[in-house]
């Protein structure tokens, strides 16, 4: 994958099969990394993706190399008077063959840069499992700090995942 232009752009409806083979993809690849698993979203023909464009405040950008979809990053913006000023990075993920091109720096970028443009949104949190040092290395990089950590956060076959909680502000992102 090495010297191959990457695109990154909103996904539309039109690419929800897309978007649910990388999603199945993700929970195969890194399951400790996601509160679904590939069980329960199994069958999933995109109609959940397509319900969500629909609401507004939700986003999934994704990364394209030759037209394969090899990378994505999710936000939602919550809905209630009170929270709606908050938003949460969800499902970011790079296929392992894809790393370590600057595609997770990108998207990540991409989907700060956006949600920070909606007049509402003031800060973006997201949910990280602590084992994953290269993506906290990431989101570190970009302005999160760790607010707290959520132990035993996820759990699978006995095994259980601690989550850092990280948050950036408006005001001290970029």
């Amino acid at each position: 994958m090495q010297n191959q232009e990457i695109e990154i752009r909103e996904l539309t409806i039109d690419d929800a099969d897309k978007l649910t083979h990388l999603r199945q993809i993700a929970l195969k690849t890194n399951p400790e990394a996601f509160g679904s698993t590939i069980e329960e979203e199994k069958g999933d023909d995109g109609e959940r993706f397509k319900k969500s464009l629909e609401t507004g405040g939700y986003f999934v950008l994704g990364a394209f190399k030759n037209s394969e979809l090899v990378g994505m990053c999710g936000f939602i913006q919550e809905k209630r008077l009170k929270t709606k000023h908050k938003g949460t990075i969800w499902g970011m993920f790079v296929q392992p063959e894809a790393r370590g091109l600057g595609i997770g720096r990108n998207l990540l970028k991409s989907g700060v840069e956006k949600a920070f443009k909606n007049e509402e949104v003031e800060q973006i949190i997201l949910y990280v499992v602590d084992e994953n040092q290269a993506a906290c290395n990431l989101y570190e990089s970009f302005g999160f700090k760790t607010y707290g950590t959520e132990m035993r956060a996820l759990k699978k076959d006995g095994k259980y995942w601690d989550e850092h909680l990280m948050v950036i502000f408006k005001d001290d992102s970029f």
